[in-house]
């Protein structure tokens, strides 16, 4: 029999107000999930959780539903604002010891600690040094909805491609940035990765064939013409700005893609020049920012938002 725990953890100096020890996720799959913060400094906070599934026949079906659960923590993440990291450790035990066997790192082999209802949870405690300054407490009323997000995300069940994931990542790690610069960016980073960019008007492409044409019976040096040809071909599809402003607006609607516009005109400042331009505030439009594109991805993967009766 098998059984797995994952952890994810909050950005640095956000830590979110717990209101117990100890939690089970009852996911109707015939799986719960026991749920308590990890490294906690004081009863009733926490920036990192700890995850503990129950058993499993075989560790492929472990290894399929850990990853599920991973998809639905980024998606709960993203939909409230938070930030998760999920990381790429998933540490496998097997009849109640850990197996030799630890992706991405090595673990210290602990005894199971027996808690209520006969659940093993298997706990390595590690001495924290030093505390945090400048938190951020993150309140969400009742811890419930926290894990009803996640919740609902995991049973609803959806398979997501590379790009999802990769966009899901790029939209949760943005809140991990030291400084809002960065963030911005990744977060229109997360739209550029779900935009397709497609093939300008057949009239649009013909006048590049012709440039296209000229470069090569031209007498630049074979360097020269490469790099040209090469910025001509890619010409012959739409901006990754306009494929990311088509994203939005295919999602969420024209108004939202106008406002999105004049925000990834703040990231290209911030890309090309590395400051934007004097009256913009950049923390204004992180926030706006990061909702847009939150609620971008959600709908991309739903089609809807799912979670309206949990915010």
């Amino acid at each position: 029999m098998f059984k797995f725990r994952l952890r994810f953890s909050t950005p640095r100096g956000q830590i979110i107000n717990i209101d117990k020890r100890l939690y089970k996720i009852d996911l109707s799959t015939g799986s719960d999930y026991i749920v308590r913060p990890f490294r906690a400094d004081k009863l009733n906070e926490a920036s990192t959780f700890e995850i503990t599934s129950s058993l499993f026949s075989t560790k492929e079906e472990s290894i399929k539903y850990a990853k599920r659960l991973q998809s639905a923590i980024l998606i709960a993440g993203a939909r409230l604002f938070l930030g998760f990291n999920t990381g790429d450790e998933i540490f496998f035990l097997k009849d109640g010891y850990y197996e030799p066997e630890v992706i991405n790192g090595v673990y210290h082999f602990k005894t199971p600690e027996i808690v209520e209802d006969g659940i093993e949870i298997h706990e390595n405690k590690i001495q924290r040094k030093g505390g945090i300054t400048n938190v951020t407490i993150t309140d969400l009323g009742n811890i419930d909805r926290l894990f009803n997000t996640i919740r609902k995300a995991y049973l609803a069940d959806r398979q997501l491609n590379d790009k999802q994931k990769l966009a899901l990542s790029f939209c949760n790690l943005a809140r991990f940035e030291a400084f809002v610069e960065p963030a911005f960016v990744s977060l229109v980073t997360a739209i550029e990765v779900l935009a397709n960019r497609i093939d300008r008007s057949s009239e649009e492409v013909g006048l590049v064939s012709r440039l296209h044409s000229e470069v090569r019976k031209s007498d630049l040096s074979p360097e020269s013409k490469r790099s040209i040809l090469s910025s001509l071909k890619d010409l012959k599809k739409i901006s990754i700005g306009e494929s990311c402003g088509n994203f939005v607006k295919r999602r969420l609607g024209s108004d939202v893609a106008k406002k999105f516009k004049k925000l990834y005109i703040i990231r290209s400042q911030l890309v090309h020049s590395g400051k934007v331009k004097r009256g913009i505030d950049l923390k204004e439009s992180y926030s706006e920012l990061q909702r847009i594109v939150a609620f971008a991805l959600i709908f991309d993967i739903f089609g809807k938002d799912i979670f309206d009766d949990l915010i």
